[in-house]
């Protein structure tokens, strides 16, 4: 009897797993859909039908025009150079710093831990980095945007415990046959990094490419503002999109009276959106193990 009221109660406890995360996943899906299919109705549609679960009539008028005007087409490719450009940068600088800091010889290494650490729990403030950006000459221009993300602390200090967890006798064989420390780093130390510089490479991408704040200060050139801020100004300050915002102007351009604001923010919503979904299905095998390495040891 106990055996059975054990797999009783393990069925019951199952199913209600089954249910508590098909509950969640929906939670969790269901305003992704809602905005996906507000982008693709008209608004005669969303009007009768504010909250829609599969449109009656499919229509791309919304990205049609999204598409067409030049200033969000040219923010997604800023956008996109951005956030190449400062994960490669970020991945760099964070990764030479963490290395050298673990080896314990590096002269000065204590006190530069310190300085590293403080500034994790202490900042400048938004002023003085602004009067920083602006005395550098660094205002309207990308730089302003990737420069100060080179380090990130918490994960400088993920990869430098990973790092002081490699086997010392790897990099002992590989100088004693004539390598040096970048060579080192580079041959051997990268290549057993992988899963570490997939993950923070995804922390990065997707830090950069949702970030609006820092373009709302030092980018205040339209024509170089990146995606999220022109998202954002969409959305939030409900201006529409950029370019002819205009009902009748739409009109006269595709000759109909269906676009509406609250569709095309939400079509500029998912083109936002899709390139990190399509990123994360080809570093989820790293992510788990990327975020683990380096965590037990400090």
């Amino acid at each position: 009897m106990g055996r059975l009221a054990r797999g009783r109660g393990e069925t019951i406890f199952d199913a209600a797993l089954v249910v508590f995360f098909v509950a969640l996943s929906f939670l969790m899906i269901f305003p992704f859909w809602t905005v996906l299919m507000t982008s693709l109705v008209n608004i005669g549609e969303f009007t009768r039908r504010p909250v829609i679960w599969w449109p009656r009539d499919l229509t791309p008028l919304s990205y049609q025009y999204l598409f067409s005007t030049p200033r969000f087409v040219r923010s997604i490719g800023i956008s996109v150079y951005i956030t190449a450009l400062g994960t490669l940068w970020g991945l760099f600088l964070t990764s030479q710093v963490a290395y050298a800091l673990s080896k314990k010889t590096l002269p000065g290494r204590n006190f530069l831990l310190i300085v590293l650490t403080f500034t994790m729990f202490f900042s400048g403030g938004l002023i003085p980095v602004y009067l920083w950006i602006r005395t550098l000459g660094l205002m309207n221009t990308y730089w302003a945007l990737i420069l100060p993300i080179g380090v990130n602390v918490w994960n400088f200090i993920v990869m430098k415990a990973f790092f002081n967890q490699l086997p010392q006798s790897l990099e002992e064989s590989a100088k004693m046959d004539g390598a040096n420390d970048i060579v080192v780093f580079w041959r051997i130390v990268v290549p057993l990094s992988k899963p570490l510089f997939a993950t923070f490479g995804l922390f990065y991408s997707v830090a950069l490419w949702n970030s609006w704040f820092p373009p709302l200060l030092y980018i205040t050139d339209r024509d170089r503002q990146p995606l999220a801020l022109v998202l954002r100004q969409m959305v939030v300050s409900q201006i529409g999109p950029p370019g002819e915002i205009d009902q009748a102007r739409r009109a006269a351009r595709f000759g109909t009276m269906d676009m509406f604001l609250e569709g095309l923010n939400a079509a500029a919503v998912i083109v936002a959106t899709i390139p990190i979904l399509c990123i994360y299905p080809w570093l989820q095998k790293y992510f788990a193990k990327g975020v683990m390495l380096g965590s037990v040891k400090g």
